[in-house]
């Protein structure tokens, strides 16, 4: 008798706590946590499962919101910080998975970007490779690392270390799983040339970034297309230009934008790439 009473108040309970949950997500203090995505991806690096960011609880039809002076609502207040859904932890984590998942995929073969996978591999003719994608993923990364430095201190460390965590952790996922690197020694030696290329690239665009744009093309050529060929002039002038843009974009983000994740980007002109490649130069009315 008293093993049902006690699983009657379990289920009791459950069910009030799932519709706190589902109530208390359409108040102002849930509102930019608990938010719908369309379209965007909110899974870990990999992109393969759904993460937290792009969560939203709604009622159901029927249901009323839960009174504020409520036991249940109060509970929930003190509760969900401590599970880590409204600490500056846990959002930092939700924002930061989606924002590497984008950068991931703009140099991705299958990714949801196909003008930003045919300009880098077809009007820039840079050929498909694990080192191709990370230099095209850290531009990304470098970009939103320079908003992200415009952020008050706390943020600003929190946010660009949880970047570059995923980022790495998304680059031995992908020399262990989709390149069957199994020997532990050479899967560590990759992961050190990719962090050398990513702190030189870093160096490189930073100091770019203070100069003009012949600079930022020498640096792009000589991390992005790592050659000594004769470089595609259209096409490094546009991705200067596109990374430019970029930069301006995210400058005119608020930092609320930035802490929670609502970030998109510009995509590359590749008209304008091909119609110079073709030899149609633009007229002055154009230009």
């Amino acid at each position: 008798m008293a093993f049902a009473l006690r699983k009657q108040a379990l289920n009791i309970a459950q069910r009030d706590l799932a519709f706190a949950v589902r109530t208390f997500s359409s108040t102002p203090l849930a509102n930019g946590i608990f938010r719908k995505k369309v379209g965007r991806p909110t899974g870990p690096p990999t992109l393969e499962t759904p993460g937290a960011a792009g969560l939203r609880l709604q009622r159901k039809p029927g249901e009323k919101s839960l009174d504020p002076d409520s036991w249940t609502f109060k509970f929930l207040l003190w509760l969900t910080p401590k599970l880590g859904y409204f600490s500056k932890t846990g959002i930092s984590i939700s924002a930061c998975r989606e924002l590497y998942a984008v950068c991931a995929e703009m140099g991705a073969l299958d990714g949801r970007f196909p003008a930003c996978r045919d300009f880098f591999y077809q009007d820039c003719k840079l050929t498909p490779s694990l080192t191709t994608w990370f230099q095209i993923t850290q531009i990304h990364v470098w970009m939103l690392l320079v908003r992200i430095r415009a952020l008050p201190v706390d943020q600003k460390k929190r946010y660009s270390q949880r970047l570059v965590d995923y980022y790495f952790e998304d680059v031995e996922m992908r020399i262990r799983g989709q390149y069957k690197i199994t020997s532990g020694r050479v899967a560590t030696t990759m992961l050190k040339d990719y962090y050398d290329q990513f702190r030189g690239s870093t160096l490189a665009y930073d100091e770019a970034l203070t100069k003009d744009d012949t600079v930022f093309a020498a640096a792009l050529w000589r991390n992005v297309f790592q050659t000594t060929q004769e470089p595609d002039l259209p096409a490094l002038a546009e991705l200067v230009s596109y990374i430019r843009a970029n930069l301006q974009h995210l400058e005119r983000l608020s930092d609320d934008e930035v802490v929670n994740g609502n970030v998109e980007w510009q995509l590359p002109d590749r008209a304008s790439v091909q119609a110079i490649q073709r030899g149609e130069l633009p007229t002055e009315t154009e230009i």
